[in-house]
């Protein structure tokens, strides 16, 4: 696969990653209103955005690690929240995320 084509998915999957956990968080928001489990939500929210941010300058390495961070924070929300679908997406959205950074950060 080709350098530019495997950065232009890699910016897809930002969108991607990014959408999905904020409709969970304003579905979750509309559900239960304000509580722990939002600021939870909130908390990965934000960590996703600074984690796209890194990916997006070309700073893989930490991307790698963030994605990480990421990826254990929604296995443990899974594990409390009952396996939700949300979770569920999410953490196969990470775990595909990480790969990415990995792939990107060794060949380029």
């Amino acid at each position: 696969m080709s350098e530019e084509l495997m950065r232009t998915i890699f910016k897809g999957w930002n969108i991607l990653i990014i959408a999905v956990n904020v409709i969970s968080l304003i579905a979750a928001v509309a559900k239960y209103g304000f509580s722990g489990a939002i600021i939870f939500s909130a908390l990965i929210l934000l960590i996703i955005v600074l984690m796209a941010y890194s990916g997006l300058k070309g700073n893989y390495d930490t991307c790698k690690k963030i994605a990480t961070v990421v990826l254990v924070l929604d296995a443990i929300g899974m594990v409390i929240g009952g396996f939700a679908i949300k979770t569920v997406i999410s953490t196969v959205l990470a775990a595909i995320y990480l790969f990415m950074c990995i792939s990107l950060n060794s060949r380029y």
